[in-house]
């Protein structure tokens, strides 16, 4: 995960984990982290 700050070489993201990054929904990031987003 990263800050909504951050930016992904998507090359360099494919070639190490073989497919494309996605946004996670605000459900999937409470799941992934116990703690919900801002609505800053």
């Amino acid at each position: 995960m990263l800050g909504r700050d951050a930016k992904v070489d998507n090359r360099k993201f494919k070639d190490t984990f073989k497919g494309k990054g996605k946004m996670l929904s605000s459900e999937e990031v409470l799941a992934w982290t116990s703690h919900p987003l801002s609505q800053a």
